[in-house]
This record gives structure tokens, C-alpha cells and sequence, in this order.
């Protein structure tokens, strides 16, 4: 406990420190192990995300090897090409023309709607010149062909490969006249959860809310540029909605998931400032209002002083999740973020407030690897992440393929937690088990 808290930045003391910018936890020096699984959520995967396209990646034989292995772990192996490049092929400039070759013969054998090719680091310090071989076979063959980027020393940049994934996949998109009454989700790895009631009173109000895990071939996912607005659900999708705006003159909102009442209201309330008289949400809503509320209740009675630790390999932000569990009646502990980003500050400030023993841990920290000795224990640890560093009765998870959304996806997480089983078994199984290692 004496090694953790040693760690350790009290919330109160985070707050002060708030400046309106990114606070980065773990510190400029920390090194830390990149999985290209991602929790199972790899670039690659992401991209796949896009139907009737193949995926070409120009890349060493290392990152080749574990990228190929989290390709045959979530089944999209067999839409990926993979270039591998040697020293003597970057040197000389011929990886280019490999990547030239390879797009050629993936359009000629497999006939795909549409291409993208991946670079990595090193091209980037290279400065390679994909624009051009893609502009020329663009015309060749009259078939979008695009560009991205896997370079995890951007990791923790404002140009994370997580977040530049996002753009990439919707630069197929281009601008279009006549607008629908529709509404692009940004950010998430999946739709909605079937119990987010927003889809339903938006479908009410005739509104179709579509994500891209949900299209079924190119020609559906690329019906999506014709909507009238772009919800960003995921701080990752802000760069993607910009590029959208300024390219394609197609409007975004920012409307974060969240499980505290401050920011589902916020979706109301972003949603009906945008669309106006055409809406009449708010109204509809006050039905799931109380039973928000009514669950809340519930939970306060059931879990009031359990000890809790919010981890960060999570479909959830963590500050924003600490806010809400210690609303709920939880006692907060510990949060393990890796930043502490401008729009999560008003919930720190809330918790300097609300919940002043809090402590924060910086989970990319090397030197949290010692600390096994000394594990805290609680009773609930939100995050497999967590589990590294404390002893716990329930490990609750939201993994990154549940998009938990609305008044409906607070109450279905509150459900999850009151169904928690006891938690058997060793960390490193949970570990393999939610892909974070390959």
C-alpha cells in the first residue's frame, strides 16, 4: 500500500494543476509496451471496419508478425496484404515500388471497392511519397485508393494512430448536395447498445442513426456521407469530424459517452440546439430520466462505501466513470489514466470536491511493474488494467465492442455491476483473454 500510494497523485492535488491543457500522468520518459492488438481493437481492425475494402500494409517483419497475429485473432487475416520491407528496400526507395506492385495485383485478384494502404514510422522519418502512387492508380483504375498511418511513437501526440485510424477510415466520404435525416456516430468500435433509448426517439422523430460497424457493403457505408450530422461519441473521432466539416462541409456535435447525469444531458441538450423545432426529444426522455434515477437510488442503498479502482483498458473514460461510480455511492480509491484531458477536467474538479481521498495512478508507468507485492484491496476494480495492482472481490469490464450510450447505457452498466460474479482466476489469463498482449 506505502509503494502505491508513493506512486500516486492525490485527486485534490491534479486539480490544482489543471490549466486547461493535457496533462500527461505517466510523464514524457515513461516506456511502455505498445500492443497491436489493442485490447482487440488494432489500426488494422479498425479499418476493416469498412466493408468490400482490402488493407495493405507496408511494413518490417516484427511489426508484420504480431500485427498478422492480431489479424488472425479477430478474423480479418484474409483482407490483409502485407508488404514486408527490408533496410536495404527503405535505403534504396524500392519499398515504393513493392507498394505498387501489391496494389495492383489486390485490385486485379480480389476486384475491391476500395483500398487502403498503410505506412508506418518509418516512412514517416523517410518522408515517403504514398500521395503519388495512389493519385496514379487512382486514375488507372478508377478505384479510391487512401492513405494512413500506424506509428505508435505518436502514441500519446495529438496524432495518435488511434485517432488518425478514425479519419482515414472515413476518407472515402466526399461532399454531397442533399443532406438526409440521418446521423453519423463517430468514435466507437461498435453501434449503439440495443438499451441506448436514443436511437429509438430519434428513429421517432425520423431520424436514422447508423454507425459503420452496422453497413453491410461499400455502397451502404458510403450512404453515410449524406447525413445531416456527426455525432463524435469518442474524443478519438475529433480530428476525423473536422477533416469532415472542412472537406465535406458536414456539421458535428460533441457529445462524449458518459454514465453521469452531466453528460447524457448534454446529448439532449446538443442534440435539440442543433436540429431545433425538427426535435422533440427532450420531452420523450424524462421517461428514462426516472428510471435513471430510480436506478441510481437503488445503487446508493446496495453499494454505498464499496471500495472501488477505476483502471483505463475500458470503453469508458476514466475520470468521467470515477464521477459517476462515487455519485452512485461508491468510495472511489484509485484511477488509472494515462492523461487528463481538457474535457474530463470538470469531472477531477468534481472529485477534488466530492470524493478528496481519491488517488491517481499513472498506468503506463514502468515502475508500477514493482508494485505487485503491495497490491490494495478493494472490492470492485473496473478494467482489466486494474487488476495488476489490486486485490478485488468483482472485476466488473466494458470492453471496447459494447458501446454502452444514454440514460439506457448507464442503467445497463448498473445492471452489469449488481451481476457481478466473483472474479477467479489469475490476471494474466484475463490479460490474454482480452487481447492486451499477443
Amino acid at each position: 500500500m506505502e509503494n502505491i500510494i508513493t506512486k500516486s497523485k492525490n485527486i485534490c492535488e491534479l486539480a490544482g494543476e489543471l490549466n486547461k491543457k493535457v496533462i500527461y500522468l505517466n510523464g514524457k520518459g515513461a516506456l511502455h509496451h505498445c500492443s497491436p492488438s489493442a485490447g482487440g481493437w488494432g489500426i488494422s481492425r479498425v479499418a476493416c471496419l469498412v466493408p468490400e475494402i482490402e488493407i495493405i500494409f507496408v511494413i518490417p517483419m516484427g511489426c508484420g508478425r504480431h500485427g498478422s497475429i492480431a489479424a488472425f485473432a479477430n478474423g480479418t487475416i484474409n483482407r490483409i496484404t502485407y508488404v514486408l520491407v527490408e533496410e536495404v528496400d527503405l535505403v534504396s526507395g524500392d519499398h515504393l515500388r513493392y507498394v505498387e506492385e501489391a496494389i495492383e495485383t489486390i485490385i486485379n485478384e480480389r476486384s475491391p471497392k476500395g483500398v487502403i494502404v498503410f505506412s508506418t514510422c518509418m516512412d514517416d522519418l523517410l518522408g515517403s511519397d504514398y500521395e503519388s502512387i495512389e493519385r496514379y492508380l487512382e486514375n488507372k483504375y478508377n478505384l479510391p485508393i487512401r492513405h494512413g498511418k500506424m506509428n505508435p511513437i505518436l502514441s500519446e501526440s495529438k496524432k495518435a494512430p488511434a485517432v488518425m485510424i478514425q479519419k482515414t477510415i472515413y476518407e472515402f466520404w466526399s461532399e454531397v448536395e442533399n443532406r438526409e435525416n440521418a446521423i453519423n456516430v463517430l468514435g466507437p468500435f461498435a453501434a449503439f447498445h440495443e438499451s441506448c433509448e436514443i436511437v429509438e426517439l430519434m428513429n421517432k422523430s425520423g431520424f436514422k442513426i447508423s454507425h459503420v460497424s452496422q453497413s453491410d457493403s461499400f455502397d451502404e457505408y458510403m450512404s453515410m456521407e449524406y447525413a445531416r450530422l456527426n455525432m463524435i461519441v469518442s474524443p478519438r473521432a475529433s480530428i476525423a469530424a473536422k477533416h469532415l466539416k472542412k472537406k465535406n462541409n458536414q456539421p458535428f456535435i460533441s457529445v462524449y459517452q458518459g454514465f453521469s447525469e452531466l453528460e447524457i444531458e448534454n446529448i439532449y441538450v446538443q442534440l435539440q440546439n442543433f436540429f431545433g423545432d425538427e426535435l422533440g426529444i427532450d420531452a420523450e426522455a424524462e421517461h428514462y430520466r426516472r428510471k435513471y434515477h430510480t436506478k441510481c437510488d437503488e445503487m446508493r442503498n446496495q453499494f454505498s462505501g464499496c471500495r472501488v479502482a477505476v483502471g483505463s483498458t475500458l470503453n469508458a473514460r476514466p475520470f468521467e466513470l470515477a464521477r459517476f461510480l462515487a455519485e452512485i455511492g461508491f468510495d472511489v480509491q484509485y484511477v488509472l489514466s494515462s492523461v487528463a484531458p481538457p474535457f474530463d477536467h470538470v469531472h477531477i474538479e468534481w472529485l477534488s470536491k466530492n470524493s478528496p481521498n481519491t488517488e491517481v495512478l499513472p498506468n503506463l508507468n514502468p515502475e508500477l511493474a514493482f508494485l505487485s507485492d503491495s497490491m490494495a484491496e478493494v472490492d470492485y476494480v473496473f478494467g482489466v488494467d486494474a487488476l495488476n495492482f489490486f486485490k478485488t472481490k468483482y472485476l466488473v469490464e466494458i470492453p471496447l465492442d459494447l458501446q454502452l450510450y444514454g440514460y439506457g447505457g448507464a442503467i445497463e452498466l448498473m445492471n452489469r455491476i449488481q451481476d457481478a460474479e466473483l472474479f477467479v482466476g489469475t490476471v494474466a489469463q484475463k490479460v490474454y483473454s482480452a487481447n492486451l498482449v499477443v
